[in-house]
């Protein structure tokens, strides 16, 4: 939705989602210079034995899934495309914060 909306704005919006676009700007001397610039939230990593895979049982509340508000709100798309919204877990994040560290570290940065 957001990539359609932004679309919808003209050529001055992008919406960047562990990528990269590139913006011309004038120098001061007149000439003109290209700027990489990547867009991503950059979710954090959360160290394994700080989630409920990794914690042992007796410190189960002590974990990030019980200790964040986000983990009992958020919705994310279930793993098969047949299969209901499940809530955020810590796996999830992970796997987001791979993708724009992915996208980061590149060459180029964006989408490697």
């Amino acid at each position: 939705r957001l990539h359609a909306l932004a679309g919808r704005c003209g050529e001055h919006v992008s919406f960047l989602h562990n990528d990269t676009v590139e913006i011309f700007v004038e120098g001061n001397g007149g000439g003109r210079y290209a700027v990489l610039v990547y867009g991503s939230t950059l979710w954090s990593h959360i160290p394994h034995d700080q989630t409920v895979e990794g914690v042992k049982p007796e410190r189960a509340t002590e974990c990030v899934e019980f200790k964040m508000m986000d983990f009992r709100r958020v919705y994310v798309a279930g793993d098969s495309a047949v299969s209901m919204p499940r809530l955020l877990e810590a796996r999830d994040v992970n796997a987001w914060h791979a993708a724009a560290l992915k996208g980061l570290l590149a060459p180029t940065g964006g989408s490697a």
